[in-house]
């Protein structure tokens, strides 16, 4: 089993979108609303696809985003972390 690079990916646009409306919320609260939607996406989505597949442990962003090109143990299990990065049909 693999993490998908479509999911990390998927989960640092959601970072940088809630990061955008935090900061517009700052001024019109109004945007806080959808941070707080983005932020419960983010969070269901790195529960249930970014984890180590061998032991099931979190695993942050930052380290999956180097996983892509780059070989990556996990910390807990030292297995490697692969990250499938095209589609196999």
């Amino acid at each position: 089993m693999t993490i998908q690079k479509r999911d990390i990916l998927l989960a640092t646009a959601l970072m940088a979108v809630f990061t955008v409306f935090v900061l517009i919320g700052i001024r019109y609260r109004l945007f806080l609303a959808p941070a707080a939607v983005v932020l419960v996406c983010y969070l269901v989505l790195v529960q249930k696809k970014l984890r180590c597949p061998n032991c099931g442990r979190s695993v942050k962003l930052d380290r999956l985003l180097y996983a892509i090109n780059h070989p990556y143990f996990c910390s807990e299990c030292d297995e490697r972390i692969i990250v499938q990065t095209k589609s196999r049909s």
